[in-house]
């Protein structure tokens, strides 16, 4: 699947992936600032973000995570994580630089909880971030 290259379906350094419940595969295609979605054949279906920091623009993404709805990507350049429905459309985000509460210095890999909860990596700062996820 895949191969290097900056095509759909080729990537430059991936650095995370997460599977939803319909068996798509989600990518963190890291150096190309975008996400992947893939299908069972490892098609892509949806290729969505560019490099920046506006809204749906990454810095480096490094870690995902997806629910029944959403995907969640940890925007590791812009100290951020940004939220997006199942076709790659921007909703929200959240988180700044720092070490406070709402802020992240280099989130990277995440994951989400039963309870509605999303846990996040702060690398940085050394701790992991629960949040309850109001969506």
């Amino acid at each position: 699947m895949g191969g290097f290259g900056w095509g759909d379906g080729f990537f430059d350094t991936p650095s995370d992936v997460a599977i939803d419940k319909d068996k798509y595969l989600y990518v963190a295609d890291t150096r190309n600032n975008r996400v992947q979605k893939l299908d069972e054949y490892g098609k892509a279906v949806v290729t969505f973000g560019k490099y920046g920091e506006g809204d749906g623009e990454f810095h480096g993404p490094k870690g995902m995570a997806v629910d029944d709805n959403y995907i969640y990507v940890s925007d590791t350049g812009n100290n951020r994580v940004q939220i997006f429905d199942k076709n790659g459309k921007y909703l929200t985000k959240f988180g700044k630089t720092g070490s406070g509460k709402g802020e992240f210095n280099n989130p990277m890999g995440m994951t989400t909880g039963k309870a509605h909860q999303l846990f996040i990596a702060d690398t940085n700062n050394h701790r992991i971030v629960e949040l309850k996820l109001n969506l």
